[in-house]
Order: structure tokens, then sequence, then C-alpha cells
């Protein structure tokens, strides 16, 4: 053998000791291929090569191995091996036995070798060699296996049931003549004298060879033909409770063999159930108790609905409870466990009436309807999510039997309110629709919906089969309470099937719009919401339901209205004309018309204002004129959305999200202004007391929202401001902060007075006369008045003060929460915009949006209370808007409202309230500037070749007309921040632009270049060089400025600056000398990209004169720039990386041609 093969064979065995298994299994088929390989090439076919006679000798010592995975490894090994060759001879392997895994030099050395030995027992077995010797060497192995067993206990269990893998392999000629007489004597014991591992045995041989273990010979010496036989049960849970002591917690095999018995037959598992485990087991010690609960679970696994109950009976149910509500409890670790391997198992049975049986042992019989709160898990919820569709269908059938009849004595051990448990049952259906991983059908939903539905609102008085979820009358009637429950979680179901999408959408054609209705829709694609209220027709024209509330006139008019107008809806969706518009006034109608039996005011005037908005979308322009000032009816239908949004209800809120996004592609200047001015604070203060106010659930969908928001922090501006007159302006700034301090200060000083005069009133009247303020010389006289005060005076006051206070308590929390409302109300039409946005981002109305969302987060910013509206609209405005995938295309009149939107938000900058506004602005100016730098504007009259012609023509023109008028803009906004101190813009506004539009960014080096030598702050000189630096280092994009011409100006500026630095009367600037020289180290390597060497000499003597300054070489960090720059202007950093450039090719040469 090579070296190379041989290594490789010796690594095949540290792969067999991998702790892995499928590294084991992967070295096992490694070394049997090899192995296989090595005997096929052996010239003597009769006789073994050296490496299978090594590896044998190998595998046989590394069983007493004790590192982990190693006997698995090397015994699974062995035993192919042994079925892979025939020619290895047992008896060679029994004396490799012999010869290596026996020793008598110490107890661990002994330990390890008798496991090896039992591991190689093992093996052979497994082999199936055995077989194929006639006996020869299966009693000799059954001798040694017993031995083992009875020497040491912690080797029966692995002893047993290797002995019983040899019973069940053999044959029945070599069981009856070599085994069975070697082991009969043993099983003869009788119960006296049995323990597991004779039962085991016992068992084993009666199922595999009856004929041989015949019944006779069990009722001589174990009484009875059956083993399993009542009588002898007392006997078996002896026999269990003893292999815990030697099992414990594992479960021994005699129990596994015993339930192979008693499954086969179902008086059997109840018999068994109740001797064994509920008067046996679970009245023993702790360990018994545990094993208790391991044989329900391997039972649960087997049997039928019918032998559930005897399984998991109510003495299991109810130590489960009590073990699992009590941390404590020996088995609460056990029964946790079970409790989560109970829903493994509900989902490997596919009997879907075995499973509800094992619910219901939980919830209802000697289980509680509340299980999962009593126990504090969730393993009801769990088991649940566990049930096939046969499963789900039982238990909703279960649960409106349960509603319509009420618990009774015979499903419940305790039975539990009515109320308690029809308001169980309504969440258990409302928790059945919203679960994911429940397997939904249609008809199983439609019923449960229904089912909500038609007891929220209806009284069924008489049977009526014709008519779903009326066949049945109730046994007890509904109260108001449950009655406002089932309303209330009808609605919510709504709303789940509404977001829930449809596994199969048939849809023909991909029409516009309709891939925006997979969501809330059937298989067979109808709308959930069109379903019921095609239920709810059924109920209103049936005489044997009535009306909770009264079905007035009107409401009936307006039902019948909605009625029509879906139906005309349908007949012009069919005939494919406005699609979208269709399909949102189709699912207003059906929700509003819902919403009559919910809210019947306000949805019989909503009917109406839709049906008449409908009329005018759908009616021909050419047939009816317009009027002056009249509304388009996109305009209206937003107006219906924002009104249904002030509402505290889910579903409407996913109605308004769905309705709007079938609109969006609809929307008008003016549709889109009403959600604006909703969110502009300057315009939407007389509604704020108009909005109703959200429940709990609203609450947790802000908190979420809250969560997911970014915190966004204001942006620290330089810290280094130099100048006297920028300790001016900080000083300024402080000032303002002050009188803005001293006036909230005021104001809110005001609203106290205003408060406490108020209040004083109040007091007043209660008091009487009692609360009039003496003068002074009637203090004497008073103090005596109130010396004769009686008790009973002073408790009318006391009673009269509490009451007082306690209005004004309650007025002030009826204004925090109109405070709350407001701001959900302002969060749901957030969401609105952000559908918008994300529906139409290449509509040019999403530039209509900048300047609103400014100034609400402007004005939020101002108030602690709207952190969270803040946050998420900054969120929208810098992810959503400004960041788009895609950008609208305009030309024309379009291009200039932008240029006049552009300049608005130029004039926003100027009345900025911090940095973290000056930001969002600066992204919203860039969004503006991608637009109307790669807008297109074809003419469709042309050729193709002329059109491509004029239109690279006019967009050259046009695109230069643009940036001239954008860089105007940014250069106007340039002067203000150099030259005004009290200025309310940053560099963020120009270092953006200079990052994201360089081109854009070279209009503006002419002014900074000047602003470096003019008399400004230093703060905003060294912001004028970095400004040159970034711009200098974008040089592939030098815009349409002249290179030359710019160098030209730069080269004028450095030497001024370079001269005035020099100048020993001037003041030394550190950090801004750093950055300047940063500016020309980029200069320098401007010029060498434009091979320009014009005035590097006069530029190297001024750097050379710098160098030698005492500022400069006191500072290393000035002496590091200052050489860098000189680099630069010599060309050396170029040439040393060129250096390294061609060295590292060579090097790479030599490395691919080795």
């Amino acid at each position: 053998m090579e070296p190379s093969e041989k290594q490789h064979l010796m690594n095949t065995f540290w792969s067999l000791a991998a702790a892995n298994d499928e590294k084991r299994v992967s070295g096992a088929n490694t070394l049997l291929k090899i192995l296989q390989n090595k005997q096929s090439l052996h010239d003597n076919e009769e006789t073994l090569c050296d490496d299978v006679i090594y590896s044998l000798q190998r595998l046989v010592k590394g069983l007493a191995s004790s590192r982990q995975g190693a006997r698995q490894g090397y015994a699974t090994a062995l035993s192919e091996l042994l079925t892979l060759l025939p020619i290895i001879s047992l008896k060679e392997v029994f004396s490799l036995i012999k010869k290596h895994l026996h020793s008598n030099s110490s107890k661990q050395e002994e330990r390890e070798h008798m496991f090896g030995q039992v591991f190689a027992y093992i093996a052979v077995v497994q082999s199936g060699r055995l077989q194929a010797e006639d006996g020869k060497y299966t009693v000799n192995v059954l001798t040694k296996l017993k031995g083992f067993s009875e020497k040491k206990s912690y080797l029966q269990d692995l002893c047993t049931q290797a002995s019983m893998d040899l019973i069940n392999m053999s044959s029945k000629e070599t069981f009856s003549e070599h085994i069975w007489p070697s082991i009969k004597s043993d099983l003869s014991c009788g119960w006296e004298g049995c323990s597991p591992h004779i039962l085991q045995t016992l068992l084993t041989c009666h199922r595999c060879f009856p004929d041989v273990v015949k019944s006779k010979f069990l009722k001589t010496h174990w009484g009875h033909k059956d083993i399993l036989h009542p009588d002898n049960l007392n006997h078996v849970v002896k026999i269990f409770t003893e292999s815990t002591i030697i099992s414990h917690p594992n479960v021994n095999s005699v129990c596994d063999e015993v339930l192979k018995l008693v499954l086969q037959d179902q008086e059997k598992v109840t018999v068994f159930c109740q001797q064994v485990v509920d008067s046996g087991l679970l009245h023993a010690r702790q360990e018994c108790r545990y094993l208790a609960l391991q044989l329900v679970e391997r039972l649960l696994r087997e049997c039928s609905a019918e032998e559930v109950d005897n399984v998991l009976s109510p003495a299991v149910v109810k130590i489960l409870i009590n073990s699992l509500a009590n941390k404590q409890h020996f088995l609460h670790e056990a029964s946790k466990k079970f409790s989560a391997t109970l829903p493994l198992v509900v989902k490997e049975i596919q009997d879907g009436a075995t499973q509800l049986e094992i619910l219901k042992c939980l919830i209802s019989k000697s289980g509680n309807i509340h299980f999962d709160q009593i126990t504090k898990t969730r393993s009801v919820h769990n088991l649940i999510n566990n049930l096939n569709l046969k499963g789900v269908k039982l238990y909703v059938k279960f649960l409106k039997n349960l509603f319509i009849n009420g618990p009774t004595q015979d499903s419940f051990e305790k039975v539990p309110d009515l109320d308690s448990t029809r308001r169980w049952v309504c969440h258990e259906m409302l928790s059945l629709i919203r679960s994911p991983g429940i397997p939904k059908q249609e008809q199983w939903v439609l019923d449960v919906t229904q089912f909500l539905f038609v007891h929220a609102y209806f009284n069924i008085e008489s049977n009526d089969t014709s008519i779903p979820q009326c066949k049945h009358l109730l046994a007890h009637k509904i109260g108001k309470e449950l009655q406002e429950l089932l309303a209330s979680l009808f609605q919510s179901c709504l709303t789940s099937l509404s977001n829930m999408p449809a596994s199969q959408v048939l849809v023909e054609e991909n029409e516009p719009g309709q891939n925006q209705r997979t969501l809330g829709m059937t298989s067979g694609g109808d709308l959930w919401v069109k379903l019921i209220v095609q239920y709810a027709q059924q109920l209103v024209t049936s005489p044997h339901v009535t009306f909770r509330i009264e079905f007035t006139s009107e409401m009936k008019s307006a039902w019948e209205k909605m009625l029509s107008s879906v139906a005309d809806v349908e007949s012009k969706m069919e005939s494919k004309r406005n699609i979208t518009a269709g399909s949102a006034f189709q699912l207003l109608f059906l929700h509003v018309g819902l919403q009559i039996f919910m809210e019947p005011s306000n949805a019989v005037d909503l009917v109406e204002e839709l049906s008449n908005c409908y009329k005018k979308a759908f009616t021909k322009r050419r047939s009816v004129a317009k009027q002056v000032d009249e509304p388009e009816w996109v305009e209206v239908v937003v107006d219906i959305l924002i009104g249904l949004l002030s509402k505290s209800s889910h579903l409407l809120r996913a109605v308004v999200d769905n309705t709007f996004k079938m609109i969006c592609s609809h929307m008008t200047k003016k549709a889109l202004s009403l959600l604006v001015d909703v969110l502009d604070p300057s315009k939407n203060k007389e509604e704020e007391s108009n909005v109703e106010l959200v429940n709990d659930s609203e609450e947790e969908d802000i908190d979420e929202d809250k969560e997911n928001s970014p915190s966004n922090g204001n942006i620290n501006e330089e810290d280094e401001i130099e100048e006297d007159g920028s300790k001016h302006d900080d000083e300024s700034d402080e000032d303002d902060d002050e009188d803005d301090d001293e006036e909230d200060d005021e104001e809110d000083e005001d609203d106290i007075e205003m408060v406490d005069d108020e209040f004083r009133a109040q007091i007043r009247d209660a008091l009487g006369d009692a609360a009039v303020q003496p003068s002074d010389e009637e203090d004497e006289q008073e103090d005596e008045e109130d010396d004769d005060m009686d008790d009973e005076t002073m408790m009318r006051f006391d009673s009269v003060l509490a009451a007082a206070f306690k209005e004004k308590l309650q007025k002030k929390k009826s204004k925090m929460e109109a405070v709350t409302l407001v701001l959900h109300f302002k969060l749901r039409v957030l969401d609105l915009v952000t559908i918008f946005i994300k529906q139409q981002p290449e509509n040019i109305l999403v530039a209509d949006l900048l300047l609103p969302l400014v100034y609400m987060i402007q004005t939020a910013s101002s108030d602690k209370d709207q952190d969270l509206l803040k946050d998420k609209a900054a969120n929208i405005y810098k992810t959503k808007l400004c960041r788009p995938k895609k950008y609208p295309k305009v030309s024309g009149d379009e291009k200039e409202e932008l240029h006049k939107c552009l300049e608005d938000m130029m004039k926003a900058l100027r009345k900025a309230s911090s940095v973290f506004i000056v930001s969002l602005i600066s992204s919203g100016c860039l969004f503006l500037v991608r637009i109307l730098t790669s807008s297109i504007d074809p003419s469709p009259l042309k050729t193709r070749r002329q059109r491509k012609d004029a239109t690279q023509e006019k967009n050259a023109e046009n695109d230069s007309s643009d940036k001239e008028r954008i860089s105007a803009l940014y250069n106007k906004s340039l002067l203000d921040f150099m030259t005004y101190r009290a200025t309310c813009l940053h560099p963020v506004l120009f270092t953006d632009l200079i990052e994201r539009f360089p081109n854009l960014g070279w209009y503006l080096a002419p002014q900074l270049i000047q602003y470096t030598t003019e008399n400004i702050q230093i703060y905003r000189k060294k912001q004028a060089c970095l400004m040159l630096t970034n711009l200098i280092s974008k040089r592939p994009y030098l815009g349409n400025e002249d290179p030359k011409k710019i160098c030209k100006q730069l080269s004028s500026m450095i030497s001024k600056v370079v001269a005035n630095t020099l100048d020993s009367e001037s003041t030394f600037r550190p950090k801004f000398i750093l950055q300047f020289l940063m500016l020309m180290k980029e200069f320098a390597a401007l010029k060498q990209s434009l091979n320009d060497k014009e005035g590097f000499d006069v530029i190297r003597n001024l750097l050379q004169k710098l160098k030698d300054k005492t500022e400069i070489k006191r500072s290393g960090e000035l002496s590091s720039a200052i050489g860098a720059a000189l680099k630069g202007v010599n060309n050396r950093s170029s040439s040393k990386r060129k250096r390294r450039k061609t060295k590292h090719r060579k090097r790479r040469s030599e490395t691919e041609k080795v």
C-alpha cells in the first residue's frame, strides 16, 4: 500500500470516533469501500488481506475506547464489515474479543473492556452472521450477554436488548433447538422470581414463537394463558416499579414490549390504564409517576379515539395540571416535557377524531377550559395548532355545540359558568381564524364567521334548515355583554379575513389592480365580506330570525341601496370598465353595508354619500356637465376614508388600507391635499375634538410602531468655533432659547392661573357662604365661627371638595386622552401616505408630500408627546419618500412646479429649528434634484432618428438650464451659511449635494474658493476647505467648469492662504491649516491627473517655508499632513503606488505559474 493510501485508511478510524453521527457513518462507509477494494485485489480469495486483518483487530480494540462516539462508530463498522465480507470467520472474531477485550489490571480498565465485549457481541448479532452458523455460537453469545447483565446493573438494558434482537432474528428451528432449551428454566420461575429482564424475554419469545412457547406453559408457570390477564396486572405494576430502579429516567424496554401486547385489544387498553397506570404507578413513588407519563405518551401515539379517555384519564390530567401549576412539584419538569411533546404526538396522529379527544381531555371532562392560564403554559394552544383539517372541523363543531347547549355534567366533571364558557368559545373561534398554523378551509372559516355574526346581531326564534347556523335554538339566551363581545369578535374576525391571502386567485387576465385583490378573497375569487353580506341578506329576509336592534325603514332602504350598488359595480367590472375603481367601491359598499348593523346612524349617511360618489365616478363626462368647484369622486372617497380612520376599529382600518391601495392610481392633487391637511398642524386643531377614543388593541399597534421606528436625534454640529463672533452667536442662541423658555413658562403660568380661577369658582359654588374670604376686621369673628362648625357640616364640605377635585382630575384625564387620540389618528393617516408612496413611486404628486411632512416633523419635535409621530414621519420621509427605488419622470410645466417646490424647500431651510430638520430638508432637496436632472421629454410626433436627435439636443438644453437654476439656489444658501452668523443652515446641505451629485457640486467651487480667503468665521473657512476637498476627490466629475480655470483659482487661493499663514502678525489656526493641507494634497492629485504642473514650483517653495514654521514642527499631525502635500506635488505617492501594483502583478503571475 502506498503511503498516501495508508494515511487515508488511518484517517478513517479517527472519523469512526467522531461525536457527530453523520461523520461517523461517512467514515464507516469510506472504510468499508477501501477494505472491499483491497480484498477484491487480494491474490487468494480464501484468505484475508493484511489491511482487512489490521482493520478487524483495530475495530475490536477500539470498542474499549471511552471516547465519545467511539464504541458506536467501531461497532457499526465491525457489524457492516462482517456482513460485507463473509470470509471473516466468527471464530476469529471471538478470539480477537478474548485476546484484546479482557483485562484485570484496574476497575476502570475492566469496566471499559466489559463495555467493549458487550458492543462486540452486539455487532456480531446485528451482522446476522449467527443465523448462518445454525445456532453454533448462538447459545454462547446469549450466555455471555446474560453473564454481563447479572454482573453489572448498568449493562442490563443493553444486554437484554441485544438478547431480544438475537431472538427476533433467529429462525424457528434455531430457537426451538438451541435457544429455548437454554432459557426455558429461567422463564419457568413465575411471578415470584420475575424481573424486568425475564418478563421481556418471555413476552418476546411468546410473540415471536407462539408454537414453541405455548399457552400451556404460560398457564402452568404464570397463572393464565394471557400474561396480561387482569389478575396478573398487579405483578406487572411491581415489575414496572422495579424497572425504574434500573432505568430511571429512561423507560425500560420491558414497558415497550408490554405495550405492544396491550395495544392488540381495546379492552386490554382500558383495563391496563385503570389498574397499572391510574391505580398503580400514579399512587407509587415519584419515579413511577414519571414512568406513568411516559407510558401515556407512548399509548397516545397508537391508541384509537375510543381509547383516549382511558389513556389520558382524569387522574393523569389532574397530576398534569397540579405539577405544571407548581414549579416546586417533583414532576414539574417531566410534565413540561410531556406538555411540549403532546402537540407533536397529536401532529403524528392522522385521525382527526383522536386528535379532538386528546384536546377534549384537557379542556373538558376532567380538564379545564382555561388549562393554559392555570398551568401558565401554551399546551392547548400548541396542540390546536397541530390539528389536521379534520381535527379542526371537529373542534369547530364541538365549540358550536358547547355554545348552543352550554356545558353539561356529561362533558365536564366541574361544570363551568355558562357566560364564561361562551366567552371562551368565542375567543377560541377567533383564535382559529387568526392562527397561521391551522389549516384553513373556506367552509369552516365561513361557518365560524357566520356563527359569530348571527349571534351578535340576530335572535333565532325558530329552526330554519335552509339558513346556515340557524338549525338549532340556543338553550339559554345571550346577555347584552356577551352580545357586545360577539360583535367585537366578529369585527376582529372580519379584519383577519380582510388581510388573509387567498390560496388561489382565479384571474383570467392580468388586469391592472387585480393583483391587489388577492387579500381578503377566497380561492374562488369572491370577497369574504361579500359572502357575509349574502348571508346577512338571508337573515334579513328570513321570518325565523329577528334583529337584536330595531331595523328601521332608513336602515332597510340603505341596505337595499347598498345591495343594488354592489350589483351594479359587479356588472361594470365584468365588462372590464374601471376595474380598480370598481373594486374599491365594491369593497367600500360591502363593509359600509355591514356597518348598518354596527353603527346604524353613521352607516346610513355613508351609504347615501358613497352612492352619490359612485354615480359621479361611473357617469360619462360628456353626458353630464361638471358643476363648478364640484369635487372629483376620488376626493370624496378619500374624505370618506379619512372619516372611517377616525373611528377606533381595526376592521375599518384594514378596509381603508385595502381600498386606498386600489384608488392610488386615481389620486389627484386635491385628493392628496386632504391627507396632507390632516397632518398639517395649523389646519386640524378644530378637528381634534371630533375623533373617538382608541381601544387597547390600537394602543398595542402604536407601541409596535414605536418599537419599529428609529430614534432620531439631532446631529451634533462642529465643536470648533474659534472666533469671537462664534461665541457671540452661541450667546445669542442661548439668549433666544432663554427667551423661548421664559415665554413658555409665562404661558404655563397663564394656563395655571386660568385653571386655578376656574377651579376656585367651582370650590366657591360648592362651599357657598363658607367659601367667602373674611376681611381683616372679621378674622377673629370668623375663627370663632369655625370653632363652632359641627362635624356634620365638615363632612358635607369634605364630600363636596372631593367631588370638585375628582371633576378636575377627570378633565385632565380627558384632555390627555384627546391628545393621544389625535396622535393615533395622524399615525393612521401616515400609513395611507406610506401606501401612496409605495404604490405610486413614479407619480409626480409624491413631491407634494415633502414640505408638509417637514412642517409636521418640525412641529412635533417641540412636543414630547408627539415623539412617536415625529419618528414615524421621519422614517417615512427618509427611507420611503426620499430614497425610492423608482423616480418620477417629468416634463414641461411639471418641471416648473418642481423648481418652485425646491425654492420653497430652500426657504424652509432658513427657518429650520434644528440640524435634524436641516438634514431632512437636504434629503428632500436631493430627491427633487434627482428628478429634475434625470427627466426625459420625448416627442411622439417625430421619427425615431429625428426624435432621438431632437430629444438629446432638447435634454441637453433643459439639463443645462435646470442645473443652473439648482446651482443658483444652492449658491444662495451657501452665501447665507458663510456670511450670516445666526444662520439656521448646516454644512450637511452642501456635503450631501457634493456626495450625491458631484457634477452639480462643481458649480459651488468658485464661491467656496472665494470664501476660504474672505474675512469670515474660521469655522466657515474650515468647512469651505472640507467641501472643496470632498469635491476635488470626485474629480472625474468636473461639471461644466473649465478644469484649468478652477486650478488657477485654487493656485491663487493657496498662495494667499499660505502667505497669510506665514505672516507673523496673523493668528495661527491649527485645525484650519490641517484641513487646508488636506485640500492641497487633493489639489496636487487633480493637477497630476490633468498633466498640469504649472505653478508647482511656487507651491513647493511655499510649502517648504510653511514646513519650517515653529507651530508646524511642534505638531506631528501637521507635519505629516504637509509631508503628504509635498509628496503630492512631487508626484511620489503615485509612482510608489505604481511600483506596488507592478510588484503585486509579478507576484501573482509567479503564483499562477506554480
